[in-house]
């Protein structure tokens, strides 16, 4: 039976329109690359850090991933003709239980891993040394490090708390893969929600599109919504790919990229990007987070649109 997707991307776009713009910002994309981006020896701002805070906020992240860890969680004994699907709660979580795709699970790395990757080269295409190659390099890195941090910690920390299975324990075991992350016994299985390859994944498209709307306030319209829109895209892409891998359900999905988005938009907002000289830089006006927001929004629902047609 074909899973229903179109509710599931209606109802991402609309919770995460509102969070990208009361956030004031959005994500990433190396659509960059396309058109040469810098004219001229325009300064270019970057963060300005401070060691308590950065070292503070780093070190509650990891203590928080690592407690999140440790907390206990309920392992249920799941009988060969599955979990009851009648008590998982929502209606767009049970429809989707059902036909897990293994190729779906094994995609989903990879799409993380390309949209981690979009900050950090995004950042060298279109930042230039003006600073200095280790300042231009590192200054972003510790927030972006710090963003994902902070995701992760909310996500280790809210799993053991939300106690839920995965849909693929919903399933009878003729039905399940026989691939070691379809295991049923062990404590993985039972920390469905939230995604963390969703809030890792938004966590990246967020901070690049924060970090170049913030470094870049003069870009324009078009380089801020392509940032925004193709780093969504893939966000959105591998959330999908979990929900297809019947490895998380769509709500899973959603609550992790509002964590994600909310992380990579809260720190580089609360750090100052500063000019060559030490004076602030101009912030982009409201109708740039707006275009940029709506490219978000745009983008992450393309993307699970399209992983539901390929996977």
């Amino acid at each position: 039976m074909p899973r229903p997707v179109p509710n599931v991307l209606l109802l991402t776009g609309a919770l995460l329109l509102p969070a990208s713009v009361a956030g004031a910002q959005v994500q990433s994309s190396i659509t960059a690359f396309a058109a040469p981006l810098q004219q001229g020896p325009t300064p270019t701002p970057l963060p300005q850090l401070h060691g308590f805070f950065d070292g503070a906020l780093s070190a509650a992240s990891l203590a928080g991933i690592a407690i999140g860890l440790e907390l206990p969680v309920t392992r249920q004994s799941v009988p060969a003709p599955g979990l009851d699907p009648s008590t998982i709660g929502w209606a767009i979580d049970r429809d989707i239980v059902g036909h897990p795709s293994t190729s779906a699970d094994e995609a989903s790395d990879i799409f993380l891993l390309a949209t981690a990757l979009g900050p950090p080269v995004l950042a060298l295409a279109t930042q230039p040394g003006l600073h200095g190659f280790g300042e231009r390099v590192r200054r972003p890195v510790v927030l972006y490090g710090q963003s994902l941090l902070l995701a992760e910690a909310c996500v280790q920390l809210l799993k053991p708390a939300a106690d839920r299975a995965r849909p693929f324990t919903y399933l009878p075991a003729s039905e399940r893969p026989s691939d070691g992350s379809y295991d049923v016994t062990t404590r993985d299985a039972f920390v469905s929600m939230p995604s963390g390859h969703s809030a890792l994944g938004f966590a990246a498209a967020a901070y690049a599109a924060t970090d170049n709307l913030l470094a870049r306030p003069g870009a324009g319209a078009a380089e801020h919504v392509a940032v925004a829109s193709v780093g969504a895209l893939l966000a959105g892409f591998t959330g999908n790919l979990r929900i297809r891998a019947d490895q998380h359900f769509p709500t899973d999905a959603i609550v992790g990229s509002l964590i994600g988005t909310a992380s990579g938009v809260s720190v580089p907002l609360l750090h100052r990007y500063l000019l060559p000289g030490g004076r602030g830089a101009p912030h982009p006006g409201g109708h740039a987070w707006l275009m940029s927001a709506g490219g978000y929004v745009v983008g992450a629902v393309a993307g699970a649109g399209l992983s539901s047609l390929v996977y």
